[in-house]
């Protein structure tokens, strides 16, 4: 192994670089403390001059006062005799100066007088006149400056210290010990049986840690070399065996690439997604669904997301047969290494078509009801508060139409049961007829039924008598039965509108069933709004 060059070496290049960033440092803190004191030194001169500006200024309004030259006077030397004051001046009232004058020397750009209010002694509102003083910028800069200079002096004299003794240390304690463990190192012939001696002094810290582990990693080369034969075997062995599995499993098991495009697949999902059984490889998988763009888009999204595995069941596209065919199928985002980085998606499916048809139909069953096909009450509720939300947060009218059948169990007693169905889902298809797709029908129970949707609050009661016109014209046409025989019904309308005739749902429906009482008790075959009724 060659040996480093000098300037190469590790404690060469830690002392530069100690050196290096603790200069920047100390220049930097120098430069901070130094403006930092000299700041603070002009303002603490400028409260010195507040502080003696206030010590004289009750004596100085009384001297502007009785308009005495004299103490004006006494007062002005007096402050001029201080170092921080340039020059001092009471002016009157009328702009004229009482005691001393205010200069300012051309040479001296930055002095400027401070002015402070002089008041009458016993009318706290009347000005008098004013105590100017100018500061001596030029003593206050230069005792800033020199108190600076010091600082910063201290400072880099610290630094230099503490970076003499940090190198020193560093070197002695960490840059010297690996220096010799690197010559050791390199001496060091791999599969020979030989050991780093530990360091006199470092057998507790991290060196000493260092030369352990340096052993222990020589005593299990040839170990570890020996179980890595071992495992590629092994690997060969499991190899065969998920192969078998792979092409025997039942579940379809495909690998697709960034373009969606085959990379491997299973004969079972050959089986699934070909009419034939057969696949090629570079086959695009999205065409095998029925909504292909869907699924392209969803996996564009799923390389793009934290997700690693999304399931959801799938439609197949018809076969030749005509049949629809569902899957369950599970995605699972691989990221491998060939050359480049790469994002391939694993995806298992099963076979769930009987299952996905037998929970659409149970879906359904539980939700309609089984002779009208009608939304059954239990579903229909539901349905009815998500109408009044909507209805709420948009602010819309909600119609709730009760329906109740006149005539209907005459119709049974004479015609018999099954006519009576016939009636139920005859009437049951018209009304669905005349409601349209966005309403709700329900069949209530029984011969009743509900009807509710939508409106914009622009004259929803004269829209809603039109509607149940219309439902009470196409209910009483003549219904034909099996026999051949004709029977009619009516029906009694009982209407409820929100926000008008309540706020809640079940308000609303209590509404509408008091209307529908009315109808019944005024003669049937019409309709009514709540409290009141229409022919």
């Amino acid at each position: 192994m060659n040996s480093p060059r000098p300037a190469s070496k590790l404690y060469v290049v830690v002392a530069i670089a100690i050196a290096v960033v603790a200069s920047i440092f100390a220049i930097m803190a120098s430069s901070y403390f130094y403006f930092d004191v000299a700041q603070r030194e002009r303002q603490s001169a400028d409260n010195l001059i507040s502080q003696l500006a206030l010590t004289v200024k009750k004596t100085a309004e009384v001297a502007s006062f009785v308009n005495n030259v004299e103490l004006a006077q006494e007062i002005v030397d007096g402050l001029v005799a201080n170092d921080l004051v340039a020059n001092a001046a009471i002016r009157n009232n009328n702009g004229k100066y009482l005691a001393g004058v205010v200069t300012v020397s051309k040479t001296d750009k930055i002095a400027s007088s401070v002015s402070f209010p002089l008041y009458h002694p016993f009318f706290d509102d009347e000005l008098l006149g004013s105590l100017e003083i100018v500061p001596d910028q030029n003593f206050i800069a230069q005792k800033a400056e020199t108190l600076a200079k010091r600082q910063a002096v201290l400072l880099l004299l610290y630094t230099a210290l503490v970076v003499l003794a940090v190198s020193y240390l560093v070197h002695r304690m960490l840059t010297a010990p690996l220096a010799l463990l690197t010559k050791e190192f390199a001496q060091i012939t791999p599969g020979q049986d030989h050991h780093i001696a530990m360091l006199k002094h470092h057998q507790h810290d991290e060196i000493g840690a260092l030369v352990t582990g340096i052993n222990q990693l020589l005593d299990s080369l040839n170990t570890s070399i020996v179980e890595e034969r071992r495992l590629r075997q092994k690997t060969e062995v499991l190899e065969q065996k998920f192969r078998l599995i792979f092409e025997s499993a039942s579940a379809g098991i495909c690998l697709i690439d960034e373009k969606n495009l085959l990379l491997v697949f299973n004969p079972a999902f050959a089986k699934l997604v070909s009419a034939d059984n057969v696949c090629r490889e570079e086959d695009d998988l999205t065409a095998a669904f029925e909504d292909q763009h869907e699924i392209a888009l969803f996996l564009e999204q799923l390389r793009g997301n934290d997700l690693e595995t999304v399931a959801m069941d799938l439609k197949l596209k018809r076969h030749e047969s005509g049949h629809s065919r569902w899957v369950h199928c599970l995605f699972s985002k691989l990221t491998t290494s060939m050359g480049q980085e790469q994002m391939m998606i694993e995806v298992l499916m099963y076979d769930v078509t009987e299952r996905t048809m037998e929970e659409s139909m149970t879906r359904f069953e539980a939700d309609h009801d089984p002779l009208t096909r009608l939304k059954n009450r239990r579903s229909g509720e539901r349905l009815l508060q998500d109408m009044l939300n909507r209805a709420q947060e948009q602010r819309r009218v909600m119609v709730v139409m009760l329906i109740d059948l006149d005539a209907f169990k005459p119709i049974n007693d004479k015609f018999g049961h099954d006519a009576g169905d016939i009636v139920l889902k005859e009437v049951s298809e018209r009304m669905v007829l005349i409601a349209g797709t966005d309403a709700v029908c329900i069949r209530w129970g029984g011969d009743e039924f509900v009807l509710a949707y939508l409106l914009d609050d622009i004259n929803p009661h004269v829209l809603t008598a039109a509607l149940a016109q219309e439902l009470l014209a196409i209910i009483a046409l003549p219904i034909y039965l099996d026999s051949g025989e004709q029977c009619k019904v009516g029906a009694s309308i009982g209407m409820a509108l929100y926000p008008f005739n309540g706020l809640d749902l079940a308000r609303l429906l209590d509404a509408a069933d008091i209307a529908m009482y009315q109808v019944k008790e005024s003669g049937k075959q019409s309709y009514a709004f709540v409290r009141k009724l229409e022919a």
